[in-house]
């Protein structure tokens, strides 16, 4: 019976290099196989801060664009009402004076003189 646990004992310490050096590569590989994850989530990451500076610049661009657009609307806007008010004093003067004005944007004069 003794023989039998001799037997045994010898077994397990002759496959205990083995059941470590399986267990040591399974513990590498799940490290590797983490590092792998790790790396590509800090690649991903990176690629997307690219593209999301990549668009501030497109983003800030187009801010520029519009501010540029709405004070050239609010120019135009200034000029536009010197307009209409030079066109309705043109349009009085020649009222003032007999004359039947073709063509009128002033709704009120064009209700006067048809």
């Amino acid at each position: 019976m003794i023989e039998y646990w001799v037997a045994i004992i010898l077994a397990l310490i002759a496959a205990s290099p083995g059941v470590f050096a399986f267990l040591n590569q399974r513990k590498r590989l799940k490290s590797e196989v983490g590092k792998t994850k790790t790396n590509n989530v800090i690649r991903v990451i990176g690629e997307i801060w690219e593209i999301s500076e990549e668009y501030k610049g497109r983003v800030k661009l187009l801010e520029e664009k519009i501010e540029k657009l709405e004070r050239e609307l609010e120019d135009t806007n200034e000029e536009m009402g010197g307009m209409r008010i030079g066109i309705a004093r043109l349009l009085a003067q020649l009222i003032e004076h007999d004359v039947v004005p073709v063509w009128s944007p002033v709704p009120e004069v064009d209700e006067v003189h048809p």
